[in-house]
């Protein structure tokens, strides 16, 4: 997501304003990135139901929890691939924390899938 006019043609590859959204269904909120960079993070972390039968049974899809926050370069590592894997980059292991510090959104999973309340 950019600020309208920020960008020629609203448009970038990789900008330092606007906010980089990723989704994972890992709790906790670690992402891969294609780079690391000074940016605003925002992690949508969501559950599925990919097994109940039928499917009309299953729970709906849930956010679980949501995060918001600036991160550098500093908090990231880079992945390192073969000769044919893409370049990618995780929050480190402080990253990591610093961004689970500003959640902004988190259910908590009481006994089943199907109890869940806003933990406080």
């Amino acid at each position: 997501m950019i600020v309208q006019g920020r960008y020629a043609n609203d448009s970038v590859k990789s900008g330092s304003d606007g906010i980089e959204i990723k989704t994972t269904r890992k709790a906790g909120g670690a992402v891969d990135m294609h780079g690391a960079r000074d940016q605003w993070l925002c992690v949508f972390v969501y559950d599925v139901d990919n097994g109940t039968e039928p499917a009309i049974d299953r729970t709906p899809m849930t956010f679980t929890e949501v995060y918001l926050g600036r991160v550098a370069i500093a908090d990231f590592r880079k992945n390192s691939r073969g000769e044919l894997g893409t370049r990618t980059a995780t929050l480190n292991r402080e990253g990591i924390a610093k961004l689970r510090t500003l959640w902004v959104y988190r259910l908590k999973n009481e006994s089943s899938r199907g109890s869940r309340q806003q933990q406080q």
